[in-house]
């Protein structure tokens, strides 16, 4: 009977002291739009449990997921000594369809045991053509070569095109889909021997279908 006791402590001291060595994590993040700063409310948040295997990879268990509300997210577990969690967004909603990551913490390892404050700012998506014309065409050996640079996204850029000579003509057949802001295009003219560069701005709004004209 004395021995049965025994065990019996034995087995809840170790079950007590497994779970003591669980540590209380917290997950705050907050989603902003990088150029208002006003929250976004339309992604999903996760948790997720990485267990390592040593034969066939890892394994993935989700503890947590749901829509972000009023652009905040948060979550608290107990997380366990040997297993790795991260941060990230669900496999259900891809957040890149529908914004332009600019910076933070949009897949992140978590501090076990820790306050892990996050956050990610994004900015959603307008729609943009080009028409490009040569109207005051010199001859064939005219050339022209522009770019792009997102004024209010510094990551959001183009480099300079290839050449386009001679009358050149050309409309997008389609929108291409762009992050919002201030878009500036430089282009550069090669006419009868002399060069000239131009540029101008047009501003894309959430949503909006815009056609930027490059006539030269």
């Amino acid at each position: 009977m004395k021995g049965t006791f025994v065990i019996i402590f034995a087995l809840i001291f170790f079950s007590c002291k497994k779970e003591n060595s669980k540590q209380w994590t917290e997950v705050n993040f907050t989603v902003y739009n990088h150029i208002t700063g006003e929250p976004i409310n339309d992604v999903n948040g996760r948790v997720s449990e990485w267990h390592e295997k040593f034969w066939w990879g890892s394994e993935v268990e989700i503890l947590d997921k749901k829509l972000v509300l009023n652009g905040n997210y948060s979550f608290e577990f107990k997380a366990k000594p040997s297993v790795n969690y991260y941060y990230g967004f669900t496999a259900e909603y891809d957040y890149s369809s529908k914004y332009y990551y600019v910076s933070g913490d949009n897949t992140t390892e978590l501090e076990k045991g820790e306050i892990n404050n996050l956050e990610m700012a994004i900015v959603p998506y307008g729609y943009l053509k080009l028409d490009i014309l040569n109207q005051t065409c010199f001859d064939s050996n005219d050339i022209m070569l522009f770019k792009r640079e997102n004024m209010s996204v510094s990551s959001d850029f183009t480099n300079w095109s290839s050449q386009r000579l001679g009358c050149y003509s050309y409309t997008s057949p389609e929108y291409v889909k762009v992050p919002i802001g201030a878009h500036v295009y430089t282009w550069n003219v090669t006419k009868n021997s002399i060069i000239n560069e131009y540029s101008d701005t047009i501003v894309i709004n959430e949503g909006d279908y815009s056609i930027f004209n490059i006539h030269y």
